[in-house]
């Protein structure tokens, strides 16, 4: 039987604020997008520029940055 790697636990920072649905759905891929490297993220800032979303970890590796294209440009 083959056992998928489990999909990392992550917390928002408490200083982040309300974060909408979409932000939150791409954090949940580019978390997702670490299965097997990292068991947990610390999701420390988010930031927008006109294409991409962008959202700064804190993992057990060290920090990370990720961008995520929008969706909406998608």
């Amino acid at each position: 039987m083959i056992i998928p790697t489990p999909v990392p636990v992550y917390t928002l920072c408490p200083t982040l604020e309300d974060v909408d649905r979409d932000t939150m759905l791409a954090i949940e891929r580019c978390v997702a997008s670490l299965a097997g490297y990292v068991d947990s993220a610390l999701v420390t800032s988010l930031g927008w520029t006109d294409r991409h979303v962008v959202i700064e970890l804190e993992t057990p590796l060290g920090p990370m940055l990720m961008l995520e294209l929008n969706p909406a440009l998608a």
